[in-house]
């Protein structure tokens, strides 16, 4: 039990690494009515739309529940860290620190062009 807590621990990506892109920090609230976010689709369950920088969010209403970009993002600085979802998968993930916080990272490198990076959270 101990050594797999050991490993989940090393293997997670701090947020403050995770979360370099797009003007919104996770830890941000996010009204539809943000001069940084151009709403694109809202429902009851909340919005999904961008920024200027083509960063796409999708919300709950108030809190970001994830971001993704059509690149890298800041995973090549620690793409090592990732894990394959499964054996020999291209779709990388990790889990953010703190290890129970309920977000984690995925990196998809399936894609000709280019790879798409995603951070994601419990709403």
């Amino acid at each position: 039990m101990i050594a797999v807590l050991a490993s989940l621990l090393a293997a997670c990506v701090p947020l403050t690494e995770a979360d370099r892109f797009g003007y919104i920090r996770f830890d941000e609230r996010l009204g539809d009515d943000d001069p940084r976010f151009a709403p694109a689709v809202c429902d009851e369950d909340g919005c999904t739309g961008h920024d200027r920088s083509g960063v796409e969010y999708r919300t709950d209403g108030e809190w970001i529940t994830n971001k993704t970009v059509h690149g890298p993002g800041p995973s090549s600085a620690f793409e090592d860290r990732l894990e394959p979802e499964e054996p020999g998968s291209r779709v990388l993930t990790a889990v953010v620190c703190p290890w129970g916080s309920g977000m984690w990272l995925r990196l998809d490198l399936t894609a000709a062009d280019r790879p798409v990076y995603g951070l994601y959270a419990q709403p």
